[in-house]
């Protein structure tokens, strides 16, 4: 029994230092048939809550390296790498617990150094900033996440006060989450929303109807520059 067990052991630890393959689409959703994928991730556990996820495209060229403390929780922790389709390293950005902490550092495609920031849990320390030539240039912020006007707490008030309960669903008791994705553009415009996970068609409908309806965000940003980021929004349905 005792050399049963160490060979299950050893095989876990085998898989586990093999890791998991998962293959996505063009948007980084999973697929099922390898033909249609254009990104492969692979997850490897470290111990029994940490793990390190990696993505490549379907030609072997990285695109990202995170480490996570609590991989279930994606609980950043350690240096994370992304790169550019090129192949080029495009940011090395070291977190502890989801905080920044510790160097930052970004690249242009020409490989050139455009940002080197040192954080301690969350606030700049220093930091530098460089035009693709090298010059240094004033200093910009690295990031910072899309705000509702307001708030989390306007968000929330906003959908409550907004959200219609389809009454079909409401005569038959049905309540569940709807869960929305959608991109905040560069504008603070809300774009491409979709039903992630959904109920029922008039349930689903109604929550893509109030996200539609959401006003424009104050935009985010990353390494300077205005982007575009994805949410993903629960919209819940319970009856009083």
């Amino acid at each position: 029994m005792n050399k049963l067990l160490g060979i299950l052991a050893v095989l876990l630890i085998s898989l586990n230092a093999h890791g998991q393959i998962t293959y996505l689409d063009i948007n980084y959703n999973e697929v099922k048939d390898q033909s249609l994928a254009t990104y492969k991730m692979e997850i490897t556990m470290t111990d029994s809550i940490a793990g390190i996820k990696k993505i490549c495209s379907i030609d072997g060229k990285p695109r990202s390296e995170e480490s996570f403390s609590n991989l279930k929780k994606m609980t950043l922790s350690g240096v994370s790498k992304y790169w550019f389709n090129s192949g080029q390293l495009k940011e090395a950005v070291s977190y502890k617990e989801n905080q920044l902490d510790g160097e930052v550092t970004t690249y242009y495609k020409n490989g050139q150094l455009k940002r080197k920031d040192v954080y301690k849990i969350d606030s700049l320390i220093e930091g530098r900033c460089y035009d693709s030539l090298g010059v240094e240039k004033a200093h910009t912020l690295f990031h910072k996440r899309p705000q509702f006007p307001g708030g989390i707490y306007s968000l929330t008030s906003y959908l409550q006060r907004n959200l219609k309960y389809p009454s079909s669903s409401r005569k038959k008791g049905i309540e569940g989450k709807v869960m929305v994705r959608f991109t905040i553009n560069p504008t603070g415009l809300i774009t491409g929303a979709y039903i992630k996970q959904g109920i029922n068609n008039e349930l689903d409908n109604e929550a893509l109807r109030v996200v539609n309806s959401l006003p424009n965000w104050e935009p985010g940003i990353h390494d300077g520059e205005y982007v575009n980021f994805q949410f993903v929004l629960p919209v819940i349905y319970k009856l009083n």
